[in-house]
């Protein structure tokens, strides 16, 4: 065993960490969100490989609303039909909407 196999290895967060964090709301108020998958297929013109390629999308929806979260689209790739209605002004990186949660005494 190596004496620095440890030095490189990430930081796991404590629940003590957790506890103290902030919840990412959606801009609906949702907190839940779903893994889907979405597909996108790239043309043989444009795909670095030279043929026609499909591109698995992972998304994260929310439970109330069924819509993508800004948050969730940094890169705007997401569908305007899949996403909430809030658009972030051009120019300005917009911030999750968090939310204090503090557990129950």
């Amino acid at each position: 065993m190596s004496k620095f196999s440890g030095a490189n290895a990430p930081m796991q967060p404590t629940p003590e960490m957790i506890r103290n964090s902030q919840t990412v709301e959606c801009e609906c108020g949702g907190v839940l969100f779903s893994e889907k998958l979405m597909f996108k297929k790239l043309s043989s013109i444009v795909s670095p490989t030279g043929r026609d390629e499909i591109i698995p999308m992972p998304l994260f929806i929310c439970e109330k609303c069924g819509k993508v979260p800004v948050i969730f689209d940094p890169l705007g790739l997401v569908p305007t039909e899949l996403k909430t209605t809030v658009e972030p002004i051009e120019g300005i990186q917009e911030e999750a909407k968090v939310v204090e949660m503090k557990p129950k005494q």
